[in-house]
Formats: C-alpha cells, structure tokens, sequence
C-alpha cells in the first residue's frame, strides 16, 4: 500500500512539470502591415512590424532599397522598379517556433508627360516647330497647336507644325498614361511678323532747297529683318549695310535708295526716289532775329546754321549745343556795342555756357581788317560757293554799333565751312530788342 502511494506521488509530479514546461514555450506568429506612399520615381512602404512571439527578425524585399533588414521595424523602403515585388517576413524564436509571411506592392511604370520643340531657322513668320516626345507609358495624346497647321494631333510623334500668325502661340499636350493617370504639358513661345521692308529718308534744314550737295538720312522702318543692304548709285557711299545709314549726293540728277532686307527665310527689296538740283553748296537763310543780351531768353542769341533755328538760353542742352555756331551779344537796345562770338566764349559776355560748344572765327569790323572787303552787292549777287571759297576769316572782335546799316561780316564754322552775316535791321523794343540778318553759308567743305 506505501508502494502504491509513493508511485502516485511521483505520476503526479511528472504531470506537474509536464504542465510547467507547457506554459513557457514560446509560438511565433509574423505579421505586418504597411502604408505605400507614392512619389515621382516609384513608390515608399513604411512597415509596421505587428508580429507575437518573435525574437529574431528576417526581412527580405524584393527589388527593394534597402533589399533586406533584421530589425523589428525596419522603417522605409523605396520601390522603383515598375511590377509588383514581394516583401517577406520570417519571424523565430530560441523555442524553435518559426512564422512567416508574405505581402505584395505594386510599382505602376513612370509616367512622364514631356517633349521638346525646336524653332527651326528663326520665329520670324512662318515659324516651323519640330517636336520631340519624350513621354513615357502613355496610352493616348492629344496635341493642340493655336493657330498652327494642323491645329491638332494626335500621333505619338506629330509631323512638324507652321505657324503663321504673330503673337504668342501655344503648344499644348494632353496625356492618359497606362493605368489612366491625366497628365499636361503646354509650352508658349513668340511668332514675330513676316518680313515687311519700308523705310523714310530726310535732310537737316540746311539742304531743305535740294540743291547738291544733300545729305540724306535714313530712317528704317523695316519690320522683321536681321541684315540690310543699302544702294544708291552715285553717292557717297554709294553701298551700305547699316541699319540707318546716311549718303551725300553731290551731283544734280534722279537717285533711286534702294533697301534689299532680308531674314534668312524672306528676302525683299523697295526703291525710293529723291530728285537733287543744280550744285550750289550754297545755303540762303534769310530774316533771322537775334536778340540783344536781354533778350536771349525771350527772342534767343543763339543760331545754328545746319538746323536753321533761333535757340532761347533755356532751350540749349547737350543735345543741341554742338549745332550752334553763331552767337550774337548786343549790349543794350541802344545798340552801342554789338559783337558776333564764338560760343565758346559765351561766357565771357555774360551769355550762359554752351554744353559741348564748337568754335567760330569772324570779323566782326572789316574796316579793321587788312582783308579784302566784301560789299552789300556782293553779298546779294552769291548764289553758289565759289566766292565763299576765295574768302579767309581771320578773328576780328571789335564790337560795331548801328551807324553803319547793313554791315557784312564774314565767318568760318569749326567745321571749316565759310559764310557771311548781312545784319541789315536795327529794331529797338527795349530789353526785347534785336537785329534782324541774312546769312549765306556753305553747306560742307
């Protein structure tokens, strides 16, 4: 019976451990989840690890950055290749318990809504563009050209687009991808006008009469052009490739300026007359006022011959101080003393200071002169150059009063053109007062 009891008690026992060793072994069970994020080259997968009963941890990413982790949570991993790429997680324990799983994620193709366009020659019209798609995993297209020919595509690759119209043009592609994703491109650029060749011609004051030599500027107005070439046979040049050139035209005769414009798809030409009279080089400009120091902010003191116009103290600048070549100081209304200056002095008769001032000689007097003196007659019978050739003014700046009417004095601008003044009127109106004087000069040297 004692027998009995004790093998009962060591049954019981074993049982009892048996029972103990049960509840410590551990059973490992994987399991996680993730969140995909999508970005522009693929996409993310942030793991979650909810795993029981683990102590070691095997991950295993399929075409994954990084490929594999042992850590519990191994954070982000980056996805790029387009298909679907397993992720595994193989859990343990030192029990022996082992668990694992698997899950998918899906990396669509990358979907690129791109192209490039090339202007080809220049965006003068018409403007050709050729256009290179460099989309990617797109199903459809839909290309918009505004005011292009076609005006719409929708090839993969479209046939190059003209535009005619000037302005601002659009190109503009719409996209479905292959898994139906809507994608945009639109690029804007600058058709300029179609070639259109004009231009206008003047002269200074000074050739106003036409008679040779003339001076002819040009003004060009030409829309849409990138180089130019100038003729006009018979002058001076008579070639040219400036944009605004200017020619001297000599002789008395018809020219034709000729513009031939081009840029590099559009090449045209335009001819415009100018008839130049008999030679002079001979400038009459007859009845100027110029009035006494009082007077040179109300009538002016000031004169240039090229421009043919009175200037006021307050209308001189550094625009127009280098055309002035005549000053006249007149002391008072009563004409006591009258000087004919050059303008570089100015200052020095109280007059204001000529911004970029040029020099001219006179004789003011030719009673004190050694030189030949010229007479009212002569001076009315010039009707060309040749008399003003054989003159030499040598500075004479004795000031003259008014008893002697009219009164000649010779000039040379710095240019070495030569002239004479005829003052031929007193006019006495207080501190307006003035002179009134005819002047005969060369047009150039």
């Amino acid at each position: 019976m004692r027998e009995k009891k004790y093998q009962l008690s060591i049954l019981f026992l074993l049982l009892l451990c048996i029972g103990c060793l049960q509840e410590e072994l551990l059973v490992a069970k994987a399991d996680f989840v993730f969140e995909e994020t999508i970005t522009s080259s693929g996409k993310i997968a942030i793991i979650s690890n909810l795993s029981t009963g683990g102590e070691t941890f095997e991950w295993t990413f399929e075409n994954g950055n990084p490929s594999s982790s042992s850590e519990f949570n191994p954070g982000q991993i980056s996805f790029t290749t387009p298909g679907t790429h397993i992720l595994k997680l193989k859990v343990s324990n030192r029990d022996g318990s082992v668990s694992e799983i698997e899950k998918n994620i899906t990396v669509d193709a990358n979907t690129v809504t791109d192209f490039n366009y090339n202007i080809l020659i220049n965006n003068y019209a018409p403007v050709e563009v050729q256009i290179s798609n460099i989309s990617q995993n797109i199903a459809t297209y839909d290309w918009q050209f505004s005011n292009g020919t076609p005006a719409n595509s929708t090839d993969v690759n479209p046939s190059n687009v003209i535009f005619n119209t000037p302005g601002q043009q659009t190109i503009t592609l719409n996209t479905i991808s292959t898994t139906g994703q809507i994608g945009q491109k639109e690029v804007t650029f600058e058709v300029l006008p179609e070639l259109d060749v004009d231009f206008d011609f003047y002269v200074l004051p000074i050739d106003e009469d036409n008679h040779a030599p003339v001076k002819v500027f040009i003004t060009n107005t030409t829309i849409s052009a990138t180089s130019y070439s100038w003729e006009v046979i018979g002058a001076n040049p008579e070639t040219s490739t400036l944009i605004n050139p200017s020619f001297i035209l000599n002789s008395e005769g018809n020219y034709q300026i000729k513009l031939t414009a081009t840029n590099g798809k559009q090449t045209a030409s335009l001819i415009k007359d100018i008839t130049i009279l008999s030679y002079t080089n001979l400038s009459i400009q007859n009845d100027i006022l110029l009035g006494i120091n009082t007077a040179q902010n109300t009538i002016g003191s000031y004169y240039s011959t090229v421009q043919k116009q009175v200037y006021r103290s307050n209308e001189i600048d550094g625009t127009n101080g280098n055309t002035i070549d005549i000053v006249y100081f007149g002391l008072s209304s009563t004409f006591s003393s009258n000087l004919f200056i050059s303008p570089l002095v100015a200052t020095n008769y109280g007059l204001i200071s000529i911004p970029n001032a040029n020099d001219t000689n006179y004789i003011n007097k030719q009673e004190n002169c050694t030189c030949p003196t010229i007479s009212e007659s002569q001076f009315n019978s010039i009707t060309n150059d040749t008399f003003l050739q054989t003159i030499t003014v040598t500075n004479e700046e004795s000031s003259f009063n008014s008893t002697l009417s009219p009164r000649i004095i010779p000039f040379e601008t710095s240019d070495g053109r030569k002239g004479l003044i005829k003052v031929k009127s007193f006019i006495n109106d207080g501190t307006n007062s003035y002179v009134i004087v005819d002047i005969k000069v060369q047009k150039r040297l």
